[in-house]
């Protein structure tokens, strides 16, 4: 369904449009799962078929960008995944390859056909020993289809005090500058400290 910002939104550079159709779309997955020995690995190939994609585009850098219904799109994709688990930790290791095609238009595109081609995560969970702490530390490598190269760094510190959970965490740790929507850069490194009672 539409967002209220590509129905309404109205700025010197961006146009709603009122008329959008929802987006309609079917998708196929299948996967095999291995676990032995607190090892633990998948597969899952997937196919979707979406029509009547929402995009913001316009034929010049010069005029703003205006929201239509402008594609039909196919993604095939595969994510892999393996990972090791122990009493208290966890480590693991993913990747997930994208490929959309879609009909060329002869317009500029801003983010439909802007994503992550290749995707790698690694994240490792563990108690520290000290104090009841738990630390993880996650990598996340992107190359994007507009040459975009980078890697997130993200860690989190957490320590339980019976039914509630204090942590602190920082994302971005390399303050790596990156783009997912053209134009829109994406925060630099930041911290955040949250309380989650249970």
């Amino acid at each position: 369904v539409p967002t209220f910002t590509e129905l309404y939104y109205l700025d010197p550079n961006n146009v709603g449009n009122a008329d959008l159709r929802a987006e309609r779309g079917w998708s196929t997955d299948a996967g095999l799962e291995f676990a032995r020995s607190g090892w633990s690995a998948a597969v899952t190939p997937f196919l979707r078929w979406d029509r009547d994609v929402i995009d913001f585009t316009r034929p010049t850098a010069s005029v703003p960008w205006h929201a239509d219904n402008v594609r039909d799109v196919t993604t095939r994709g595969v994510e892999v995944r393996a990972a090791r688990h122990w009493r208290d930790g966890l480590a693991s290791l993913s990747y997930t390859g994208l490929d959309l095609s879609a009909p060329s238009l002869n317009v500029l595109s801003k983010y439909v056909l802007e994503y992550a081609k290749h995707a790698l995560v690694g994240s490792v969970a563990t108690p520290l020993g000290i104090a009841g702490l738990r630390a993880s530390v996650t990598a996340d490598y992107r190359r994007r289809l507009d040459g975009q190269r980078y890697t997130l760094v993200g860690a989190q510190l957490s320590h339980d005090w019976g039914r509630a959970t204090l942590s602190i965490g920082g994302t971005n740790l390399l303050n790596e500058t990156y783009t997912e929507v053209a134009g829109v850069a994406m925060p630099g490194r930041w911290l955040t400290v949250g309380m989650a009672i249970r």
